[in-house]
């Protein structure tokens, strides 16, 4: 993570927020809140070299992964 974010905040403009946290409860969880200007940002963001390796090298440190999609109060 700390060799990727700074990759991704600086030069993705479509990336709004990119935010990982550990969790008081679980030292090996991390949340990562990413705020994104629309779908194309989302897939510019996933298409990056720096992302795909991220993507990769995360497979063997997983036990399991969540992902929920907000949409904001008042938003169509």
């Amino acid at each position: 993570v700390a060799d990727t974010i700074d990759q991704i905040t600086a030069p993705e403009p479509g990336t709004l927020t990119y935010l990982s946290t550990g969790v008081e409860s679980d030292a090996a969880a991390r949340v990562f809140i990413e705020i994104y200007t629309d779908e194309a940002a989302f897939a510019a963001h996933e298409a990056q070299p720096h992302t795909q390796h991220f993507l990769i090298e995360r497979e063997s440190m997983l036990t399991a992964m969540r992902v929920e999609r907000l949409r904001a109060l008042g938003s169509a």
